[in-house]
């Protein structure tokens, strides 16, 4: 809240000669004053440096948790660098298993026979071929 000085009109004298004192126009004009610069009398400057000590002392304090939160924050950082590494691992291994799982149950079929050792359906008659076949088979 802003208080209006308002000086006094300069032919008002500044001491009433009727009383001898300060006049009530100064008078409120230095009260005025006086509240508007903060109403009070000026701090010792050993009061002032004690408290600026004080500030200090929990500006470094602080400083130094900020500093220990630094730390932890890059120790999770790096764990969660681990992690991911971690999680790359264990895709891999997964992605692993399915390809062993997929040749043990190609180790399972009998192999696939070539066709180019075939003679063409209408070249052979049946006959020789079920022979064949029977012979294949016998073995």
């Amino acid at each position: 809240m802003t208080t209006s000085i308002g000086f006094p009109n300069i032919k008002e004298p500044f001491i009433d000669p009727r009383s001898g004192q300060i006049s009530r126009t100064w008078w409120l004009f230095l009260q005025r004053i006086f509240v508007r610069v903060g109403g009070s009398d000026a701090p010792d400057i050993g009061e002032l440096e004690n408290q600026i000590a004080a500030i200090r002392q929990d500006v470094n304090e602080l400083g130094a948790e900020v500093a220990a939160v630094d730390q932890h924050v890059d120790d999770v950082d790096t764990l969660l660098q681990g992690f991911s590494g971690a999680v790359l691992v264990g895709a891999l291994l997964l992605r692993i298993a399915s390809l062993e799982v997929q040749v043990a149950s190609m180790a399972m079929q009998p192999p696939a026979r070539r066709t180019d050792d075939l003679s063409p359906v209408g070249s052979v008659p049946n006959s020789r071929r079920v022979a064949d076949i029977e012979t294949m088979v016998n073995q």
